[in-house]
């Protein structure tokens, strides 16, 4: 299983730089200038709390071991979902999730140092998997989020939950099936799997509601 998630995730993030070189210029000209200002700034915002979710998680390590990140994930995965959800309802359209990751991506290289092959490959698997699952959903690739509208549906938020926690958790397993072949870090697949339901799929999800409800808010605010 291990090697089909490899492969997998290596094919995703081929396709996703096929993809981006081939209409790179298309997506950003969609996306306009004040879609690319929300971006910047919740993207910086992102890489705060990520940041600082790491260095609590470290932290929290040296006392609970390996299920610090049933806590620190609290950060790391609900609060960056809220984050994200946020931004994809104030500027829902294709490419603002690659465009946020890798902003992101870069922030955490430039002040981490932080910057490898590895680390490309799993912010691509996980830009591939979130905005596979939001256009999937019709939440980035329909009108349904582009329309006027002072609150969300329970269908819109329950689809843009779900596709936000799904995307998280799928990422979460894929990084350790990575982990795995590239550096030999063995996990139980019991572990494993908790980790990608519980911070990945539930706190994902509960965040992503609450992203959405709060960039729904936030149109209000917007000129």
């Amino acid at each position: 299983m291990v090697t089909s998630v490899v492969v997998a995730s290596l094919g995703a993030a081929g396709l996703l730089w096929v993809v981006i070189a081939l209409t790179w210029r298309r997506l950003v000209n969609a996306i306009g200038i004040e879609g690319l200002t929300a971006i910047g700034l919740i993207s910086s915002l992102h890489f705060v709390v990520s940041y600082a979710s790491r260095l609590a998680g470290n932290v929290i390590a040296s006392v609970t071991g390996p299920f610090y990140i049933f806590i620190a994930g609290i950060g790391n995965e609900g609060l960056t979902s809220t984050l994200m959800a946020a931004l994809v309802v104030l500027v829902p359209r294709p490419g603002v999730v690659t465009l946020s990751s890798l902003t992101v991506f870069l922030l955490n290289a430039t002040f981490t140092g932080q910057f490898g092959v590895a680390d490309v490959l799993f912010v691509s698997v996980s830009i591939a998997l979130a905005e596979g699952c939001l256009a999937a959903t019709g939440v980035t690739s329909t009108s349904s989020f582009r329309m006027p509208r002072q609150r969300p549906t329970l269908s819109m938020l329950l689809t843009a939950a779900g596709a936000i926690g799904l995307a998280n958790g799928g990422t979460l397993f894929a990084q350790y099936c990575l982990s795995q072949a590239l550096y030999r870090l063995y996990f139980p697949l019991w572990y494993v799997v908790a980790v990608s339901l519980v911070t990945g799929v539930a706190y994902g999800a509960v965040g992503a509601a609450a992203g959405t409800l709060l960039g729904f808010q936030l149109r209000r605010t917007a000129p």
